[in-house]
C-alpha cells in the first residue's frame, strides 16, 4: 500500500515539475513557433497555472513524507513486538 502511494506521489511530483516547466518556457517565449526566446506577455491563465504546479508540488511532497512517517511508525511497531 505504501508504495503504491509514494509511486501515485511521484507521479504527481513529475507532473507539477512539467506543468511548471511549460508555463516557463511560455512565459520565456520558447514556445513559440519561431522558438525566438523573446519572452512574451504574462496571462493569467499562466500565473493560475503556474501558481496550481506549486500547491500540486507541495501536496504531493506532503503525501510522501506523510506516507514515509507511517511507514516508520509501522516499522517501529514490529521492532517493539519483536
Amino acid at each position: 500500500m505504501v508504495n503504491t502511494v509514494l509511486s501515485t506521489a511521484f507521479f504527481g511530483l513529475q507532473d507539477a515539475v512539467q506543468r511548471v516547466d511549460k508555463v516557463a518556457r511560455n512565459i520565456a517565449g520558447t514556445d513559440s513557433p519561431d522558438k525566438s526566446g523573446i519572452g512574451g506577455a504574462v496571462m493569467p491563465q499562466d500565473i493560475v497555472d503556474l501558481k496550481l504546479g506549486e500547491t500540486a508540488y507541495k501536496a504531493n511532497l506532503a503525501v510522501i513524507e506523510t506516507a514515509n512517517g507511517m511507514q516508520d511508525a509501522l516499522l517501529k511497531t514490529f521492532d517493539k513486538k519483536v
